[in-house]
């Protein structure tokens, strides 16, 4: 056995006597997350521009999560005025500021060669227009996803975000902007990533919730 190998085993066997509160802080949790993520298929970008303050960013941080405990490979972006990765210790932290750079934002997904893009917005782009990130998209062949969160035209153009999903491949859904209505956040970007291009649209599949 190699030095090398030996002082491998020598700190794994260090790593699993620390408990995971020790881990978190030293970042170890972090590493795995990262390595886990290595092979990305699915991606997730989460609008935390201005308009999301409240109750609609605390519920996406919420949702964020607790898909990504579940998903490990799962990679999350939450997009403003700048486009960040957050791994599980970053989400809290993220807050609700600046304007929507959706096409900055898609930029960042198709470097990372996803199977396919979940796109969580209450905005409209600001970085680019639509015709421009549609023409965009539609050449990546890359399905998309799209989530309108809020009351449709009041927070977001629908029209925009059903062609988006349309030309890409994907599948639309939306959620209203009441605190009830996003308690099924979680679950409705969690059927947006069981979504299989050319399969049935997931349920339930359109409208916001009725309370």
């Amino acid at each position: 056995m190699t030095k090398e190998l030996q002082e491998v085993k020598k700190s794994l066997r260090k790593l699993k006597k620390k408990p995971v509160a020790k881990l978190k802080r030293n970042g170890a949790i972090k590493i795995h997350l990262a390595q886990a993520k290595a092979n990305p298929k699915d991606i997730l970008l989460y609008d935390g521009s201005g308009s999301m303050h409240g109750e609609k960013m605390d519920m996406g941080k919420e949702a964020c999560l607790h898909l990504m405990s579940r998903r490990p490979s799962l990679r999350t972006f939450i997009f403003s005025s700048t486009v960040n990765e957050v791994t599980i210790e970053d989400v809290s932290y993220a807050q609700a500021q600046g304007s929507t750079h959706m096409l900055e934002a898609l930029q960042r997904a198709y470097r990372t060669s996803p199977d396919k893009i979940v796109l969580a917005t209450d905005g409209e782009p600001t970085d680019s227009s639509k015709s421009e990130i549609l023409r965009y998209a539609a050449e990546q062949e890359i399905p998309i996803c799209t989530l309108g969160i809020g009351t449709g035209d009041y927070d977001f153009d629908e029209e925009f975000l059903q062609e988006l999903a349309r030309v890409t491949g994907g599948t639309y859904d939306k959620v209203g902007d009441n605190i009830e209505a996003l308690l099924q956040l979680e679950l409705k970007i969690e059927n947006l990533l069981e979504y299989k291009p050319g399969g049935k649209a997931p349920s339930p599949g359109g409208g916001v919730i009725e309370l």
